[in-house]
């Protein structure tokens, strides 16, 4: 899941504050989300991560073991002196994870206790780190002990050197460069001095519960994710609705179980994966860390999956992977491509997967600067687009007309951004050429 666009040489971006529009209630809210499915069935399958164990055993989550660990993280964080106030910003979280359990935690945790979150790439290098904490101005950095071989704990103290003298003493952390930030916490099991661990901050059953205390903020604002050079917010109904949306249009339900990488082409083709797996209470299975074309592979014989979500350079990868066959994607069904940067899936690509891969369903999210998702489903040809409902795009012969207000290019972000001009792009056409949509 890569940032880009964030520095422009050593030149921070400017950060602006745009307010996501939906058809989703302002009340529709990620904890309210997951507190729905834990009541319709709290032992339900909602979790499975390949690569990580618990408790000496393969990782497993049930609704109810989820919402019990994401209410767990959120007790840590407002513990952290991260509680919003009444008609303040409320602080933020920015962090830094890979495709682990900490991960899907700490996205409905921070919801939980009220907590806008930016999300950077657990690859992204240095820079992009500066120029989160310079825009985005965390009170609380979240990242992973190392990743790949790279100490992050190590990169972090470079950044901030007060983390050498730091008793780990919450908010009294004072860096003199990042002076928002006031704590780090990182996920790995042994100690690093001045970083707090994750597992430590973890409060199952506290005395007295400070979720129970939460007064809303006046900052609606829950991720953080830079767009066209800009930090564009997107507000909890907005990502519950667009996740929604995603799951109907690619037709997942209750019975699924969705092999996805959670680094999908951006944060935000993330975030309707994720909430679209999850709004069907399907099962989502991670397959490891972060993206490996043989993982994904292998991973189909340790978890039994129906469905496998992909980007369309991943497809290739894992087409490519050598002895692939239908053989080794046992009970797979459908295949889901997932582009938010308006490059198709290759029909050969396609084509390949019903044979390699024997999926009988291939649908195709696509999106692009100004328009919505598109659908491919079926026969999966490229040039057969198909609408997303209320969109506000149309598509014919391999032409793509969008018109209204400027639709976020995000492979399901169905609402509307607004503007301080208000509509900034209507009678928007484009085509289908070379795999790119044109606009």
């Amino acid at each position: 899941m890569a940032l880009t666009g964030l520095v422009l040489g050593r030149v921070c971006l400017q950060t602006t504050s745009r307010r996501f529009a939906s058809s989703a209630s302002s009340s529709d809210t990620i904890a309210k989300f997951v507190a729905a499915r834990v009541e319709a069935d709290e032992y339900k399958d909602a979790l499975r991560i390949c690569h990580q164990d618990y408790q000496h055993e393969p990782f497993r989550w049930t609704w109810g073991e989820l919402n019990s660990w994401s209410n767990a993280w959120a007790r840590g964080i407002l513990d952290a002196r991260m509680a919003p106030k009444p008609n303040q910003q409320a602080p933020r979280l920015a962090y830094s994870l890979a495709n682990d359990a900490e991960s899907v935690v700490t996205d409905f945790a921070a919801a939980r206790a009220g907590v806008p979150t930016a999300s950077l790439a657990p690859d992204a290098p240095v820079g992009h780190f500066e120029c989160c904490f310079e825009n985005v101005a965390p009170r609380l950095v979240v990242i992973m002990d190392q990743f790949k071989g790279e100490w992050k704990t190590s990169m972090i103290r470079d950044l901030i050197p007060e983390l050498r003298n730091n008793p780990k003493e919450f908010d009294v952390l004072k860096p003199f460069t990042y002076k928002s930030i006031r704590n780090v916490i990182h996920t790995g099991m042994d100690a690093s001095p001045g970083i707090g661990n994750f597992s430590h901050h973890l409060q199952k059953n506290p005395v007295r519960d400070p979720l129970n205390a939460i007064e809303t903020s006046g900052d609606q604002l829950h991720l953080l994710t830079p767009h066209d050079g800009r930090w564009v917010g997107f507000d909890q109904a907005s990502l519950v609705q667009s996740g929604r949306e995603f799951a109907k249009a690619m037709g997942l339900n209750r019975e699924d179980r969705v092999n996805m990488n959670l680094s999908l082409a951006s944060v935000s083709g993330k975030a309707a994966g994720l909430f679209g797996v999850l709004d069907q209470m399907s099962c989502l299975v991670i397959p490891d860390r972060s993206f490996s074309a043989q993982s994904t592979v292998d991973s189909f014989t340790k978890e039994v999956c129906n469905t496998l979500m992909v980007t369309p350079s991943q497809l290739k990868e894992v087409l490519a992977v050598e002895g692939v066959s239908p053989a080794k994607f046992d009970g797979l069904q459908k295949l889901i491509v997932v582009s938010d940067d308006g490059s198709l899936p290759s029909a050969d690509s396609l084509s390949q997967a019903k044979s390699k891969l024997g999926a009988s369903d291939i649908r195709v999210a696509v999106g692009s600067s100004g328009v919505a998702p598109f659908l491919v489903s079926g026969s999966g040809d490229p040039l057969s687009l198909e609408a997303l409902p209320g969109a506000q795009v149309t598509a014919k012969d391999g032409v793509l007309h969008s018109s209204g207000s400027y639709i976020y290019s995000s492979v399901c972000m169905g609402g509307q951004v607004s503007s301080e001009g208000g509509s900034n792009a209507t009678g928007i056409s484009g085509k289908v050429e070379g795999g790119k949509v044109s606009l």
